[in-house]
């Protein structure tokens, strides 16, 4: 089974829309679609979300391990939790930088997150330069 047809099956047992996939993951519905119909892949931090998502391993999705290997429950809760607090703090980002006068309203989910992380990196290069 192929990494398009692995995606599929696992979004249909989860009883998700590829819009909901997409949702979850801060990507647009074509992007599932591609990867269910078109043979594409993601990259390494969307395999990764993925794998939590549908609690296998990446091997899994891959297609290099036919074995269904469930993550610890634990991990998968707690890595779920990591992200609902980083949609929150997402949030938080934007309504603070419309409150200082930035309009981030033009900006999807998914531009907000890559500007929210290349802000969290230059914050640890600017700890890191402190210590």
């Amino acid at each position: 089974m192929n990494f398009g047809q692995r995606i599929k099956q696992l979004r249909k047992e989860h009883k998700l829309r590829q819009e909901d996939l997409a949702k979850l993951i801060s990507k647009t519905r074509s992007a599932v679609a591609g990867w269910e119909a078109e043979g594409k892949e993601p990259d390494h931090e969307t395999l990764t979300l993925l794998s939590n998502i549908f609690n296998v391993s990446i091997d899994f999705l891959l297609g290099k391990d036919e074995a269904q290997e469930e993550l610890d429950s634990s991990e998968s809760d707690n890595i779920e939790q990591e992200y609902k607090e980083a949609l929150d703090y997402l949030e938080q980002f934007v309504i603070e930088m419309k409150n200082r006068g930035y309009d981030y309203s033009d900006k999807s989910r998914e531009e907000l997150a890559n500007l929210f992380v290349k802000l969290l990196r230059a914050t640890d290069i600017i700890k890191e330069d402190k210590l």
